[in-house]
This record gives C-alpha cells, structure tokens and sequence, in this order.
C-alpha cells in the first residue's frame, strides 16, 4: 500500500509538526544527541526551503511550527528524521525503527489554532515539567522570542513581529503571553 502524500504541491501553510521515539524510547540521551539532530536541522534549511517559527525538543520527542510550500516540508522532515536516526543507529549501535512513526503534521488553519500549537509546542518543556519556566529550557524556541537570544533554525513568526514595532516591546508582549500560557498550563496538567 502506498503512503498518502502529506500536502498538496501547490499549499502554503504553517504546520505543527511532530514525531517521538519509537514506543515513547529517549531518542536525545544527552547534549551531543540534541546538538546532531538542531545541526541536521541547520543543515536541511541550508538545502530547501522551508521555516521554522517554533519548536521544542524533548528527550523522546519534539514539536516544529513550521511553514513551507509543497513538497519542502516532506523533504526537510526526511532530511532531518532519517539523518538522525542513521547518526544515533551508529552512535548507540542501535538497530531498528528509532521514531514511532512517520512524522505528524497539522495544518494551522486559523490563526487561534496557529496561536494554541505556536504555544503548546514552545512550552512543552513546563507542560511535561522539566521545568517551571520556559526561560530554563535550552531547546525552544521560547528564550529566542522572550528575550532576544539568537537561534540559527529559528525564522521569526509573521505573527510575533505585529506584536510591537521595537524588538524590546515584542518581547516585554511575549513574556506577558507565555506567561499566561504557563499559568493555565499548570492550571490544567498540574492540579491534577
């Protein structure tokens, strides 16, 4: 049986993207681990064109927000899925299927639903409690918006720069945002 095509050639759209480790496994053991796969990342935008607004990555998984156009997003996923998996098969001398699955993707169709997966894959770090505040979790795109830090996979959000007309206030807006995201967070996952 043949795979279904992910996204007509012609769409433009933004996506939530997302994949984990096969049977929930640690795909990033440590920071070298997450190091190949931000570096493959790199790499795979120097060779098509596509963008990244947002993301998180976790030890057994990761979330994108990402836009392209065509069959960019299907070869930038190859790119990145398939290249990490061979470089952690050799690393660990690891054998078998390393993702679950193909990759997931969403179109973000509306701008609330862009807004609810922009901050639910930034974020993902407090929702699984790694952290209590986004600031302290280095693989996001989160401190890049809130505070101005440079991160070469991230490309700025349309959305994020009609914040404010000066970099500083856009991130002063965006801390008030995520902060609100955080509190709700803690108010759904973690009264529980």
């Amino acid at each position: 049986m043949s795979k279904a095509r992910r996204l007509p050639p012609d769409e433009i759209g933004a996506y939530h993207i997302y994949n984990r480790g096969n049977n929930g496994q640690i795909v990033f053991h440590d920071e070298d681990d997450f190091l190949i796969f931000y570096n493959l990342i790199l790499k795979a935008k120097e060779k098509i064109d596509f963008a990244i607004h947002h993301y998180c990555i976790l030890q057994n998984h990761y979330h994108f927000v990402m836009k392209s156009t065509g069959s960019a997003l299907s070869k930038a996923m190859h790119w990145i899925n398939y290249g990490y998996s061979m470089k952690h098969a050799w690393k660990y001398k690891r054998r078998g299927r390393l993702w679950q699955a193909r990759y997931k993707s969403e179109l973000l169709d509306t701008p609330e639903y862009l807004s609810v997966c922009t901050g639910y894959a930034e974020l993902n770090a407090v929702k699984h409690q790694i952290v209590s505040d986004p600031k302290d979790y280095r693989w996001s795109s989160y401190n890049h918006y809130a505070y101005g830090v440079q991160d070469a996979i991230v490309d700025d959000s349309p959305d994020y720069l009609d914040l404010a007309g000066t970099p500083e206030e856009r991130q002063r807006i965006y801390r008030i945002l995520s902060k609100k995201r955080v509190e709700s967070l803690k108010h759904e996952y973690w009264s529980k």
